[in-house]
């Protein structure tokens, strides 16, 4: 007589494994198919080594996970343009682009900010330089130079609207 499996609990999370998946018996061996994506270095793996398979541990078929070759790399265009920036992101790809894009807009966000900083310093800059030239006495100058100091003055006075009455 025979008993209940005991570790069906166990079945259940390693059926899903690669050792455990269906196996190719010895008349599917002996005949494939001639247009079948199924390599011998595969069938060989799968195989006992009398080539029978006598039990089925998959009797669940709708468990099983398709087994799919890896993706083909990459042509010599496709990584070109990669390099240069300019592919698209495939679903294979989709989540190292989204990653990379993500960075570089944060990259970009970065620069902006630095940009935004170094404009406001380099304005501060110029401000600081102009009013110390307000400041500076044209007395001790030539006359001529006295007339060219006078109307830097002043235009500095236009542009923040400092003019005197």
């Amino acid at each position: 007589m025979l008993k209940p499996f005991k570790f069906i609990h166990v079945w259940k999370v390693v059926k899903r494994s690669i050792r455990w998946r269906e196996l190719a018996t010895h008349e599917e061996i002996a005949n494939p198919p001639k247009r079948s994506r199924i390599s011998s270095y595969s069938i060989s793996q799968q195989v006992s080594s009398d080539g029978h398979v006598g039990v089925n541990l998959n009797d669940d078929n709708d468990d099983i996970e398709e087994i799919r070759p890896p993706p083909p790399p990459m042509g010599r265009d496709k990584t070109k343009a990669r390099a240069k920036g300019k592919w698209k992101a495939t679903s294979s790809n989709s989540s190292v682009g989204t990653e990379r894009s993500a960075r570089s807009e944060e990259m970009m966000t970065q620069m902006a900010q630095l940009n935004s900083t170094l404009e406001r310093h380099m304005a501060e800059t110029i401000r600081l330089t102009e009013y110390s030239l307000l400041m500076q006495d044209v007395r001790h100058l030539d006359p001529k130079d006295q007339e060219a100091a006078k109307a830097v003055k002043q235009s500095i006075r236009e542009k923040y609207k400092l003019n005197r009455k």
